[in-house]
């Protein structure tokens, strides 16, 4: 006589397997979401950082291509006497550059300017710049109209601009030649010095200045209107 066991689940144990098996999908389906979470987020940083380090490349363009793009006054023009768009002091600068963040294949008109947050413990970097074909400059104190901005949020403050480039003549007696003097200023004026500077740096203001950016200006071409660049 052979005995079988025809007996199934009952009710309560299917019940049990239930709930172990919700519990199962909804602690995985949890832990799916942290990830995903974790994983948009890292996306994001990632962009964020690559976006700051592209401005920060777009900037360094524009001030190494400062250019000596040519104005003068009205007193000045009547003797034919010009001299470069240039103004640089120790929390802004004035210039023309060949290489603009914003305005394609052209040159522009570009005012940086350094502005301390008082509500965080870094510095704002303020890029503005409107194209030359928009803004031609005649005159030294010419009013631009700035088009485009670009915000770039620093660490340090305290921040300011200083100037290494053309400061004065000296008269050589013994060579009998003039011999340009070049040195570290704190305003740069191309209006007096007839010249753009040659090197741009960003300093944190202490007893000794520790450099935080530095440009090398490239472009100085000696020249009177604007440049077209064409593909």
């Amino acid at each position: 006589m052979r005995l079988t066991d025809n007996r199934g689940f009952t009710l309560i144990e299917v019940l049990v397997a239930g709930i172990i098996l919700a519990i199962i999908v909804s602690l995985s389906f949890f832990a799916m979401t942290l990830y995903l979470n974790e994983f948009r987020y890292a996306r994001l940083s990632d962009t964020s950082a690559i976006g700051e380090f592209r401005q920060q490349q777009l900037l360094n363009a524009a001030m190494e291509s400062v250019w000596e793009y040519f104005v003068t006054d009205p007193a000045n023009e009547r003797i034919g006497n010009y001299y470069p768009y240039f103004k640089g002091t120790s929390n802004s600068i004035d210039f023309i550059t060949t290489s603009p963040v914003f305005t394609k294949n052209r040159t522009a008109v570009a005012r940086i300017r350094l502005i301390d947050d008082n509500d965080e413990s870094g510095c704002k970097l303020v890029y503005e710049e409107a194209s030359l074909d928009k803004n031609y400059i005649r005159y030294y104190e010419d009013k631009i109209k700035y088009d485009h901005t670009l915000n770039i949020s620093l660490s340090e403050k305290d921040l300011k601009f200083r100037y290494y480039g053309f400061w004065e003549r000296r008269f050589l007696p013994d060579k009998e030649i003039e011999e340009e003097v070049l040195r570290w200023q704190d305003i740069f004026d191309g209006r007096k010095k007839k010249s753009v500077p040659e090197i741009i740096e960003i300093v944190k203001q202490s007893d000794a200045e520790e450099t935080i950016y530095s440009f090398i200006v490239q472009a100085r071409n000696k020249s009177k209107g604007a440049l077209y660049f064409r593909n």
